[in-house]
């Protein structure tokens, strides 16, 4: 009996230790797959971006992996050509638990020894799992340090990050106090959430909510700033129709430009019935031309190379930029900025567009609205409503008078202290305050 409950205690203890072994092939599988669906995603939408993994070094109980991004052509935008990741990880029994520093960027290493005396603010730790999802906690202590005569805040943060092996679901959520640059720049309270499931590689459905507590600019000659700023997103596939539903609702609780003032500043910009091939067409296009014009602004010596790299790339790109942009005119197009408000020293704005494609646009076809505008009934359908205060305007009396003979109303009406603006092109019919218009006519 001895021997048989010794036995099953050794067997027990090779299994105990096998397993954080064999979790450490198995986590190495979850990392390299990790790696080649981040490059899958870079190489569709067009950006020379890459990841890399420069070493990999698997022991029984423990690993050390050296990865990196490459930048590609967009090191000028990010301010570095590569970074580089030093991960220490422990194998355990349901995968890997990871360390991740940056202190193989002399960049890095040489701001933190000289500014923050070597203590590092930054930690990373992750977790691979075996079975299950690969989750990340990125945690930020506050620092300060001195710049060119002027003292820089940084506040502390955290982010947290799952996803499934595939990287088809994300889900993140950072929150950050904050920062101050002296007294030319203060943030407070920045928080970004979200939640997305992948559709393609360059197409994700799902929400993101970004807030912001306080961005300021104070100057002795002008203050600047916004109080309480947020942006709702929603992105919706259409698998039956193919097609993507685009939402976003921002909001700003008060905005200051020197004397000026706004509050409770919130509107509405939606796309519904986006051709979701044509968008990865664009996105994709996108993605490349902006690779292709920094790959040639890295070499340049000064700005006036720079501008004009810019203009000759942008002539040449804006073309098959509109070529890419047609194919995205399809029939059921609709896009709207809708219940916009704002409060002003004055009085209150509001307004209301929705614009919908009644048949697939081409270029040409745009073209020719210019030769015969009435034919934009053909085309579309508009509401268009505005609304404001009388005195915001100094004169007035042009957008209150008929432009033309024909028209009975001018491009606004006053009533009671308010301008008003009311368009529609529906039914085959253009008409403006109430009143049926035709375009070839005022335009003649």
């Amino acid at each position: 009996m001895k021997k048989i409950a010794v036995s099953i205690i050794l067997i027990a203890l090779v299994v105990s230790a096998a397993i954080p072994i064999a979790s450490g092939f198995l986590a190495k599988r979850v990392v390299v797959q990790s790696v080649e669906e981040v490059n899958s995603f870079y190489a569709e939408s067009g950006y020379d971006i890459s990841v890399e993994i420069l070493k990999y070094d698997r022991q029984l109980f423990n690993s050390e992996i050296e990865w990196k991004i490459d930048f590609g052509s967009l090191q000028n935008l990010y301010g570095t050509s590569e970074i580089i990741f030093y991960d220490r990880a422990k194998h355990g029994y349901r995968g890997i638990r990871s360390h991740t520093s940056l202190e193989k960027n002399s960049w890095y290493q040489s701001f933190v020894d000289s500014y923050l005396n070597g203590v590092d603010p930054l930690t990373i730790v992750t977790t691979y799992n075996i079975i299950g999802n690969i989750e990340s906690l990125a945690k930020l202590e506050s620092f300060s340090f001195e710049k060119d005569g002027e003292q820089v805040v940084v506040k502390s943060g955290f982010m947290v990050m799952s996803c499934d092996q595939a990287i088809s679901k994300i889900k993140a959520d950072l929150s950050w106090e904050g920062g101050q640059v002296q007294e030319r720049l203060i943030l407070e309270a920045l928080e970004i959430h979200q939640n997305m499931k992948k559709v393609s590689d360059l197409v994700w459905q799902g929400d993101m909510l970004f807030t912001l507590g306080t961005l300021q600019f104070p100057n002795q000659q002008m203050d600047a700033g916004f109080q309480n700023v947020s942006m709702d997103y929603t992105l919706s596939y259409d698998q039956p129709n193919d097609k993507l539903n685009m939402f976003s609702h921002f909001g700003v609780g008060s905005m200051v430009a020197d004397v000026q003032s706004m509050k409770d500043l919130s509107f509405i910009f939606a796309i519904e019935n986006l051709d979701r091939q044509a968008f990865e067409d664009f996105m994709a296009f996108y993605g490349k031309t902006t690779s292709a014009i920094f790959g040639q602004l890295k070499d340049a010596e000064n700005d006036q190379q720079k501008n004009e790299i810019i203009k000759q790339q942008a002539t040449i790109a804006g073309f098959q930029m509109m070529s890419a942009f047609e194919r995205l005119l399809t029939k059921d197009l609709t896009l709207k900025f809708s219940d916009f408000a704002a409060d002003l020293t004055d009085g209150s704005v509001e307004a209301d567009l929705m614009v919908v494609l009644k048949e697939k646009l081409s270029l040409a076809q745009l073209n020719g609205l210019s030769l015969d505008p009435d034919l934009i009934t053909d085309f579309f359908d508009m509401e268009l409503d505005i609304s404001f205060p009388e005195t915001l305007l100094d004169k007035k009396e042009a957008l209150i008078v008929p432009l033309r003979p024909q028209m009975k109303t001018g491009l606004f009406l006053n009533q009671n202290g308010r301008l008003m603006h009311q368009s529609r092109i529906l039914n085959d019919t253009i008409s403006l305050n109430g009143n049926e218009i035709v375009l070839k006519d005022l335009l003649n």
